[in-house]
């Protein structure tokens, strides 16, 4: 029991493996239960910055771990709104909202059972795209309550698969996709982030993606989500965490190039691929098969021009077996809409500069995670090759990506070749 008496639970899977108590101050401090500590001891089970043991875990990596399961920016603020809470208490809004988030994780009040409460409330398409238009204003709903909750800035909608239609999730129900309507600034981003997710695919494996809605309707990118599969029984989630929440990092501490501080004003860990890189190999039951699949993603992001390729942008799939590098998401060609921004979202092999990012770069950045130098050029050469490949049938899914962007890429390719 926390000194204020409230505390939160901590599910994973649906089974209750913790709990944070939290102080008069709003600070909270995560435990495991000691059933879960007798049955886990050492693992990452929640997180690779905190193993399974008896001891509890410090306020500062409770709260940076939590917070990374909460949206951020306008979509919080819209959150903590319909939720009636204030938009910067972590917990109470975890509270309120945490019951489905990223991964197979749900936070909430000392006793909740999403599993029974869950209900999902069918939308129809004039209803969904009233939905769409109006993020990221909160969806509320008179059936109960939107109870999930995802990490970033870009406003998006979960969304469950029923038949051929929709259901909003309600009181913590397992979601199946997220939908990110395009920005009207940013015309032509659904299309691009499409395209490049699907080139991406043609490299290493990435989260399936498709444009949703009629011709009409704001362009929507629909994003299939890959920490969820079907079973015979229906949708299982699948466990995993971010970059930022590996290394322990804040949310916001999330590019090579912050330099952020904890709650507590310490020094927050400042995120990069090297870092990322021992997480896999300490918890992989096959690392060379991990860092391999770490190392095409870098390509890619580097190849399509994705300076947003910060640390929440790389996860690890957490399970029984190990752990494994999850497929690509948030694939975007961000030079195209942003050509200004040349700075990586993490550096490769000390270099931030996008455009003097070269393959060699690349796998010299791979070599420094344990990797034979030639295993990584060679894979690094092959993802290129393949990327190149693969750039028409790319643009014949999604033809409305912008025209220059297939162009870029195709220069950015060639230009980094040894």
């Amino acid at each position: 029991m926390s000194p204020t008496g409230r505390t939160l639970d901590v599910l994973l899977h649906g089974q209750l493996v913790g709990q944070i108590s939290l102080d008069r101050a709003g600070e909270g401090t995560f435990k495991y239960l000691p059933d879960t500590v007798k049955e886990h001891w050492a693992e990452p089970l929640l997180s690779c910055s905190m193993p399974v043991g008896p001891e509890p875990f410090n306020s500062v990596l409770t709260r940076n771990w939590f917070s990374g399961l909460l949206p951020e920016g306008d979509q919080r603020a819209a959150a903590a709104r319909a939720a009636g809470v204030p938009s910067h208490d972590d917990f109470l809004l975890l509270e309120k909202i945490g019951w489905e988030c990223a991964g197979a994780v749900a936070v909430g009040p000392a006793g909740f059972a999403p599993e029974q409460e869950a209900s999902l409330q069918l939308v129809s398409h004039e209803e969904l795209a009233s939905m769409l238009d109006r993020l990221p204003q909160w969806p509320v709903q008179d059936a109960g309550e939107v109870r999930s909750s995802l990490g970033g800035f870009q406003s998006k909608l979960l969304l469950t698969r029923v038949g051929e239609g929709w259901a909003l999730p309600l009181q913590g129900a397992i979601s199946t996709h997220l939908v990110k309507p395009e920005k009207t600034e940013y015309q032509g981003m659904a299309a691009a982030e499409a395209w490049a997710m699907t080139l991406a695919g043609a490299a290493t494996p990435a989260a399936a993606v498709s444009m949703m809605g009629n011709p009409e309707d704001v362009p929507a990118l629909l994003v299939t989500r890959f920490d969820r599969t079907g079973t015979k029984d229906g949708v299982r989630r699948l466990h995993q965490e971010d970059g930022c929440q590996m290394l322990g990092s804040p949310p916001h501490a999330k590019y090579a190039s912050d330099s952020a501080v904890n709650s507590d004003g310490s020094r927050a860990v400042r995120p990069s691929l090297h870092k990322i890189a021992g997480a896999v190999s300490r918890y992989s039951n096959d690392p060379r098969v991990q860092l391999l699949t770490l190392l095409r993603q870098v390509t890619v992001n580097i190849a399509v021009g994705n300076a947003g390729a910060h640390a929440k942008n790389y996860s690890l799939m957490l399970g029984p077996v190990g752990c494994s590098v999850s497929p690509m998401y948030d694939v975007v060609p961000t030079m195209h809409f942003l050509p200004q921004t040349d700075s990586a979202g993490l550096w490769v092999n000390g270099n931030s500069t996008m455009n003097r990012i070269f393959a060699d770069d690349i796998a010299e950045e791979g070599a420094s995670w344990g990797i034979p130098r030639r295993l990584a050029s060679a894979t690094v050469k092959a993802t290129l090759e393949r990327l190149g490949a693969s750039i028409q049938s790319a643009s014949d899914a999604f033809p409305s990506v912008p025209d220059d962007i297939p162009a870029m890429v195709a220069v950015r390719i060639a230009r980094m070749q040894p």
